[in-house]
C-alpha cells in the first residue's frame, strides 16, 4: 500500500512531497538514520490506515457474478456400485473435474428442473465454483450465505493484515489479536522490508488483499488523509524536541493545519 524506494510514492500528492521533507528533518535533528527515519514515517502513516480500517460487516451483500451454464447437465453415474453425481455435456458425455468446486442443492432429489450455475464471488481472493440448483435465486441465496459465514471467520483481516505487515517492518509493533482462519491467511497478503542505504534505500510495507483500499472509510482519501496525519506527527515530534534548542530549525509550519483534531469521513 506504501512504499519509500528513494522517495515515498503513492502518485503525486503534497503529502508525499511533506512526508519527504520531514525524513530529511528527522535525520538531521533527531539524529536517525535513511532507514530508521523512513522506516518510522512509513510506520506511522500505517497507524492511520489501520485505524481508518474497517471490519467487514457479516450482514452485507456482496455482488456476486453468477451466470447459467447450459452445457453442463447435471447427472448421475454409477461407480464401484455405487450412484454418483455429476455433470454431463450435451451428448450426454461425462464430464471430467472442471478443477472448481461443485456444490449441489438437490438434498437427493432428482435432477429434474436443476441448472448448473457458475457463481464468481465479488472479491478475487474466493475461487469461482459451479453450483447446481434449481434456479439461480436458490444459489445467490447459497452464495450469501457462505459469503456471510466466510466474512465471520475473517472478520479484521484486513486491519490485521496491515498490522502484520507493519510487524514484519518494525518489531516495535504487534498485530493485534486475530482469530484462527485470519492468522492462517494474513501471512499470504501482508509484507513488510528495509533494504539498502543511502540513495538505494528501498522500504516496502505492502497489504496485498483485493480490498485493502475498499476496507479504508473513505477509500483512496483515506491514504491520503493517513499520510497528512503522519507529516503532522512528524512535524510535532520535530518540535517538540527543538524546544530548548537556542537556535532551533525551522522546519517551516505545521503541514497540515486543517485536519488538526479532525478525523476522516466514515
Amino acid at each position: 500500500m506504501i512504499g519509500i524506494t528513494a522517495n515515498l510514492t503513492w502518485g503525486p500528492s503534497r503529502p508525499i512531497e511533506e512526508l519527504n521533507r520531514l525524513i530529511v528533518h528527522r535525520c538531521n535533528i533527531l539524529h536517525e538514520s535513511a532507514k530508521d527515519a523512513a522506516i518510522a514515517t512509513v510506520i506511522n502513516a500505517a497507524t492511520s490506515l489501520r485505524a481508518e480500517t474497517r471490519k467487514a460487516r457479516p450482514g452485507a451483500k456482496t455482488k456476486p457474478a453468477i451466470n447459467a451454464k447450459i452445457d453442463l447437465i447435471p447427472s448421475c453415474t454409477v461407480t464401484g456400485g455405487k450412484r454418483r453425481r455429476c455433470l454431463r455435456d450435451a451428448s450426454g458425455n461425462r464430464v471430467g473435474k472442471s478443477g472448481m468446486r461443485t456444490v449441489y442443492l438437490t438434498d437427493g432429489a432428482s435432477f429434474g428442473g436443476c441448472q448448473t450455475f457458475l457463481v464468481t464471488p465479488e472479491h478475487r481472493r474466493d475461487r469461482a465454483y459451479l453450483i447446481v440448483a434449481r434456479s439461480q435465486k436458490d444459489a445467490e441465496k447459497y452464495e450469501q450465505a457462505r459469503s456471510r459465514r466466510r466474512k465471520e471467520a475473517l472478520g479484521g483481516l484486513a486491519k490485521f493484515t496491515l498490522g502484520l505487515a507493519m510487524s514484519k517492518l518494525s518489531t516495535r509493533n504487534r498485530p493485534g489479536e486475530a482469530g484462527a482462519k485470519v492468522g492462517v491467511v494474513a501471512p499470504k497478503y501482508a509484507s513488510g522490508s528495509a533494504t539498502g542505504e543511502g540513495k538505494g534505500l528501498s522500504v516496502e510495507l505492502r497489504s496485498a488483499l483485493d480490498y485493502a483500499i475498499d476496507a479504508l472509510k473513505g477509500g483512496k482519501s483515506s491514504v491520503d488523509f493517513s499520510m497528512q496525519k503522519a507529516a503532522n506527527k512528524t512535524f510535532g515530534l520535530l518540535s517538540r524536541q527543538m524546544q530548548n534548542w537556542s537556535s532551533p530549525v525551522d522546519i517551516g509550519p505545521v503541514p497540515f493545519p486543517e485536519i488538526v483534531g479532525k478525523r476522516s469521513a466514515t
